[in-house]
């Protein structure tokens, strides 16, 4: 999972940035969640859950950051990952500027191999 989050702003700058991302149903952070700021904080992405977060960021004007996490799909689907402004808190008090969703989609596919399998019999 990527998330880029930006301050298009050009004067005002985010301090203790919270985001949390309330994952869809069906999917969960993975067991190896590799999790990464490319602005600091700190992640909060324990295996399993249905959550993850990243706290204590400052956002420049005009900056992005970027946060990545290991995820696993439970379901098989379109898992919509959907961001409110309640997603977000700052000290400014700044909103998220629109409702954002990404699609994960997640389906089975068939694998056919082609293996030669002996049975023995013992005489």
């Amino acid at each position: 999972m990527t998330i880029v989050l930006e301050n298009p702003s050009t004067g005002v700058d985010l301090t203790n940035l919270t985001l949390t991302d309330d994952l869809p149903i069906g999917m969960v952070v993975a067991a190896s969640p590799n999790g990464t700021s490319s602005c600091g904080g700190i992640i909060n992405a324990i295996p399993g859950a249905s959550l993850f977060s990243v706290s204590s960021l400052s956002l420049n004007a005009g900056d992005s950051c970027v946060f990545t996490f290991d995820v696993l799909a439970t379901a098989l689907g379109d898992l919509d990952n959907v961001f409110t402004s309640n997603d977000i808190a700052n000290d400014q008090g700044i909103p998220l500027s629109a409702t954002v969703v990404g699609t994960l989609n997640v389906f089975a596919r068939t694998v056919i191999t082609n293996r030669k399998i002996t049975y023995r019999v013992k005489p």
